[in-house]
């Protein structure tokens, strides 16, 4: 297959045949069904705690943490960045269309919260953030008021930046989208051989031949 057609099953067929199968469409089944919506069609139709008897909590950190990796894997493919940090934002700047820099840095230490220490404090930066999840927030990101300083004495909302994840999620969706019909369009490729795409991102399944 060349190069052209293999990134194009890349970001659209978990099956690429041949026993191969996309890393990046796995990663969006599971965190599409670990957030109660269909794996295909992305409405809200499953009920993940009745499929698991409860074993995981609707809105899970996994099902978030699984988007925002997500984030991390687009850029690792379709950007130069070196940095996580900057290859997220790169992509949510380029392709999410999300503009406010402020954003897109909290956006890029959420992940680093949940994906180090499955928690939502990020003190390790110059901007430093304790996170509030809240569905019912009507923004996307409701910045703090006050900068966080690290002091984790400091329970104020007031030095919180909350997020509604599933704003969040509806943005990385978005996100997804776009880099796939920049795909098919020809206007995104990749820097990537084939050889390192398949395997750094696709697993072979014997048991789909």
């Amino acid at each position: 297959m060349d190069k052209k057609n293999f990134i194009k099953d890349f970001v659209s067929e978990k099956n690429m045949g041949d026993g191969r199968e996309s890393c990046l469409m796995i990663a969006l089944e599971n965190a599409r069904v670990l957030n109660r919506r269909d794996k295909d069609g992305n409405s809200f139709s499953i009920d993940i705690c009745e499929k698991l008897d409860g074993l995981i909590e609707f809105e899970s950190f996994i099902g978030l943490a699984n988007y925002l990796l997500i984030l991390d894997m687009i850029g690792v493919v379709f950007t130069k960045q070196k940095r996580v940090g900057k290859r997220i934002a790169e992509v949510l700047k380029k392709f999410g269309n999300v503009t406010c820099e402020k954003e897109r840095k909290a956006i890029c230490s959420l992940r680093n919260c949940l994906a180090h220490n499955y928690g939502l404090a990020d003190d390790q930066n110059k901007i430093k953030f304790k996170f509030i999840l809240d569905n019912t927030c009507n923004e996307m990101i409701k910045h703090s008021i006050v900068d966080w300083d690290g002091n984790y004495c400091d329970k104020e909302e007031s030095t919180s930046t909350t997020i509604n994840p599933r704003k969040l999620i509806d943005k990385i969706e978005d996100t997804y989208c776009e880099v796939k019909k920049q795909v098919f369009a020809g206007t995104l490729n990749t820097n990537m051989s084939v050889n390192e795409l398949e395997s750094r991102f696709t697993i072979k399944n014997e048991l789909i031949k």
